[in-house]
């Protein structure tokens, strides 16, 4: 009986099996005549980096769709990755800007910043912490702001949207 691994071949003649399957357990992938035995954990690791792609591609693709906007009867909500629950009579300020007037960010916090889109937590330049959910360049943003002062930027890749967003939240 031998073994081959990817490194070398092995004769085997013992009148015990047993250290067959040691020997083999030991030696991770082999080959015994045309039968194929693999290591579990080898098997594992081989597919570890094709997982960790799928995971990253996963993670990504729901960070960068659009959250989807609800208004319940008392809360503004934008539901998914970095979504915001805002009661309405919490509300204190809303308004919409151009994106020329956005503040300047410094450093994103917590969030993703990935083609144009901005979604999660931020810091401006001048220190003030902020919510997005952004489409850079695309206006109009509109701006909402808290009793306890927190400030959200919001928009839509599609203006009208985002119209209509803000129609809701005067009302």
């Amino acid at each position: 009986m031998h073994v081959v691994t990817d490194r070398k071949k092995y004769v085997f003649a013992p009148d015990d099996l047993q250290l067959i399957d040691a020997t083999i357990q030991q030696i991770g992938q082999a080959e015994i005549g045309s039968q194929t035995l693999e290591n579990p954990v080898r098997k594992w690791i081989r597919w570890l980096p094709a997982a960790i792609v799928v995971a990253v591609a996963v993670r990504i693709y729901s960070s960068y769709k659009e959250p989807k906007v609800e208004f319940d009867s008392n809360v503004f909500r934008l539901k998914g990755r970095y979504g915001v629950n805002i009661p309405f009579a919490e509300i204190v300020e809303v308004d919409t800007i151009v994106w020329s007037k956005m503040p300047a960010i410094s450093i994103r916090t917590g969030g993703i910043s990935l083609f144009k889109v901005n979604r999660g937590n931020f810091r401006t330049t001048s220190g003030d912490k902020i919510r997005l959910s952004v489409h850079c360049g695309v206006n109009p943003i509109i701006r909402i702001v808290d009793r306890q002062g927190a400030v959200y930027y919001v928009n839509r890749k599609n203006v009208s949207e985002t119209r209509q967003i803000f129609i809701q939240l005067r009302n």
